[in-house]
């Protein structure tokens, strides 16, 4: 098995246990929850800070990227509960690999608020932008394709393999435009025995630069 292989297998079974191994027991009841008060005080926060249809700003478009199996449906599915005050719900497929090689998440796919949040009100709640996890490496490959992601050339529903592309196609790209990214968050895997992506995140950088995206590391 090559080393990567096994890094994203590890990582994987780190994400899948994550909730067992920290004793994580959702509540069948939200309001049974004894931190349910403090939860709806940081949504109104939230709700502040994005503001209203009335405000004249636009809801964030953000980007969700990392390597595969390295936590990032479980960072997703953990925002949405957040805004949640339902029980949990795995809106986001759990685990990003179900074989070797074989990630779940092989497609851009956008999760608007109509999906995670359930209030029908005017609060400019973000966008949150899904996609198939990168390799550790600082390839011209990568750097391109990060560059369509944040530019918003990539289709909903696109595999990200498949979108680089050359000559005339590369110029029908251009034409493109579905949600461009406000803001990253670039997700790492909390198992401390895997380094983090050093190259990867040089690539987000210099892809960052060159479209002017506004970047948070988490």
């Amino acid at each position: 098995m090559r080393t990567m292989d096994r890094e994203v297998l590890e990582n994987s079974f780190v994400e899948q246990h994550y909730t067992q191994a920290q004793n994580i027991n959702p509540h069948k009841k939200q309001k049974d929850d004894p931190k349910y008060e403090e939860k709806i005080k940081l949504i109104e926060e939230c709700q502040k800070i994005v503001g209203t249809d009335d405000s004249k700003k636009k809801a964030l478009n953000i980007a969700i990227i990392g390597l595969p199996g390295g936590g990032k449906s479980s960072f997703l599915n953990t925002i949405f509960a957040s805004f949640s005050t339902k029980c949990w719900e795995d809106i986001v497929q759990f685990g990003s690999f179900g074989t070797l090689d074989r990630q779940f998440t092989t497609r851009f796919k956008s999760f608007t608020k109509d999906v995670y949040y359930k209030p029908k009100d005017a609060y400019l709640m973000p966008t949150f932008l899904d996609m198939t996890g990168f390799e550790d490496e600082d390839s011209a490959n990568t750097s391109e394709l990060l560059e369509l992601v944040f530019a918003g050339r990539i289709r909903e529903n696109e595999e990200l393999k498949s979108a680089v592309s050359f000559g005339i196609l590369k110029c029908i790209r251009k034409l493109v435009c579905h949600r461009p990214v406000d803001r990253i968050i670039v997700v790492c895997t909390s198992n401390p025995d895997v380094n983090l992506p050093k190259s990867f995140c040089k690539a987000v950088w210099d892809a960052k630069k060159n479209t002017g995206v506004t970047m948070k590391y988490y």
